[in-house]
């Protein structure tokens, strides 16, 4: 017994090194994660570059939109800046609606004049409103150019063989370029009546619409 008593001792000796070595062991690891943890960073001092913001990199296009707005006004300033530019463009729109409607109504005057003409054989009653060059193609009749006064007597000789009955203007075409108006109409001559398409159009000259085309076919 007296041989196992140093043995006893060394190991009452040596278990509370083994407890309290891994305690220091665990705490001085807290100890170092606190630390690491707890780190502050300093502040950069006022004027560190760090602080200093990036200038924003623009394309060449959003670079220049950015210029040309500055100085623009905003908003409702904006809007009261646009205004007399929307109320020009406008009377603008205005006037050349009211010229237009001028344009069809005296382009629809021509075309019932020159119907009103034709069926009562007075030729005389458009016969002004001629083009100084007329286009004429007529059935059973003459074909080519002609001056106003040559379009007004070769109508004339036309239509003393031939009566007109009826004609009607079905379809105008309001073109602002080249006016025109076609329809049917009947003929009586001598004794027999006939069919035909009547076409007529018009052109313009200066500030007013003539007569350039008349055609029966």
């Amino acid at each position: 017994m007296h041989r196992f008593f140093p043995i006893v001792l060394v190991v009452m000796v040596l278990l509370p090194i083994g407890p309290s070595s891994a305690q220091e062991r665990r705490g001085s690891g807290r100890a170092r994660g606190e630390s690491r943890t707890s780190r502050v960073v300093p502040e950069p001092r006022h004027g560190d570059p760090r602080r200093q913001s990036r200038p924003e990199s623009l394309s060449g296009g959003e670079r220049r939109v950015r210029e040309s707005q500055k100085g623009f006004p905003r908003s409702g300033a904006r809007r009261e800046a646009l205004r007399p530019s929307l109320q020009q463009h406008g009377a603008v729109g205005a006037r050349a609606q009211r010229r237009d409607s001028q344009t069809k109504e005296e382009c629809r005057r021509i075309f019932s004049t020159v119907q009103q003409g034709l069926s009562s054989g007075t030729i005389s009653s458009f016969s002004g409103q001629m083009a100084p060059q007329v286009y004429m193609n007529l059935r059973g009749g003459e074909s080519g150019y002609y001056s106003a006064s040559q379009a007004h007597y070769v109508l004339e000789g036309y239509f003393k063989s031939r009566k007109l009955v009826n004609l009607n203007f079905s379809t105008i075409g309001e073109s602002e370029a080249r006016p025109y108006a076609t329809g049917s109409a009947v003929f009586v001559q001598r004794g027999i009546r006939e069919i035909a398409q009547v076409y007529v159009l018009l052109g313009r000259s200066g500030d007013r619409w003539i007569i350039t085309q008349i055609n029966i076919y």
